[in-house]
């Protein structure tokens, strides 16, 4: 009992469909149909019940499909601000990144100003500058 709540708590189980239907529950439901079926080939009062019921059943199908088709239309709703969301954050970085080189590039040429004796310093600085060019 403690091991099946902590692997519920922890995700120690396997992931299960949002909506669970008993099996118990589903071969009833297909035995009644069943039964319907049969008895609506002689009995007017349970031909219209099971008309009845499958005008219900459709009607509820018309209700999830529309639903299913709102949820998927808000559904890419939301990914499609999460693109734009990881885009700006990436321009972002980019001009962050860009930034602190044309920083370093600047002090580097103050340094060199400070420190004129550093002779490696110097060097690397032309080879950069031979380099770009």
């Amino acid at each position: 009992m403690a091991e099946s709540l902590l692997d519920g708590v922890l995700g120690g189980e396997e992931e299960k469909p949002e909506v669970e239907i008993p099996e118990a529950l589903a071969s009833a439901e297909a035995f009644a149909a069943a039964v319907a079926a049969k008895l609506a080939g002689s009995d007017p009062e349970v031909a219209r019940d099971t008309s009845a019921f499958l005008k219900e059943q459709t009607q509820l199908l018309k209700v999830q499909t529309e639903h299913l088709k709102d949820e998927h239309a808000a559904r890419l709703h939301y990914l499609r601000g999460q693109a734009r969301e990881v885009d700006i954050r990436r321009f972002g970085l980019r001009l962050r990144v860009g930034f602190q080189l044309f920083l370093v590039l600047v002090k580097y040429d103050e340094a060199l100003k400070y420190a004129p004796n550093w002779a490696a310093l110097k060097e690397a600085h032309e080879a950069a500058a031979k380099h770009a060019t």
